[in-house]
């Protein structure tokens, strides 16, 4: 097989300079193949995205957040909403800016609290909600009006309910 390149993988992102400089020059001088490119290990790489939650819950919506499809959750940055709104809005101020929360379909005033300090966080705010339980409470017409009509943060509606989702 005629190899056209070499493309290296997992590569720590401290020595992504010198690992380009000194493989690149070993594979052109030792073997007559360039180096094409690296991929730095990062933490979120091995994480699920919003499009992966898509596909892992059959008949899951995004009604929110399409161009957030590709951003990477970690376990660490998983919340189970299930307190007052109160102490949610006072969560959402003190969890970092890429925070996945999970909600059931029947709280609303979680869902929008989440829609309105989306709002005041701005554009660089990279939170996102999954409400589950949407089969068997779907979520009223006049609140997805409100839902549709915020700025874009992901929202992704899910008919599983809330145990299964957070396993």
């Amino acid at each position: 097989v005629d190899v056209v390149g070499v493309i290296a993988n997992r590569v720590n992102p401290e020595k992504y300079e010198s690992v380009q400089h000194y493989l690149g020059n070993a594979l052109q001088e030792r073997h007559g193949v360039p180096l094409l490119g690296l991929v730095p290990d990062r933490p979120f790489l091995g994480c699920p995205a919003i499009v992966d939650l898509e596909r892992l819950f059959p008949g899951s919506q995004l009604v929110l957040g399409q161009q957030f499809r590709m951003l990477h959750y970690t376990v660490h940055e998983l919340q189970l909403v299930a307190t007052s709104l109160e102490v949610v809005l006072k969560n959402l101020r003190q969890y970092p800016e890429r925070t996945l929360y999970v909600s059931h379909a029947s709280r609303n005033d979680i869902l929008l609290g989440f829609l309105m300090e989306s709002q005041q966080r701005g554009p660089h705010w990279e939170a996102a909600m999954i409400v589950t339980g949407c089969d068997a409470y779907p979520i009223s017409r006049q609140v997805m009006e409100i839902v549709t009509s915020m700025p874009d943060v992901p929202v992704l509606l899910v008919p599983e309910q809330t145990h299964h989702v957070m396993e």
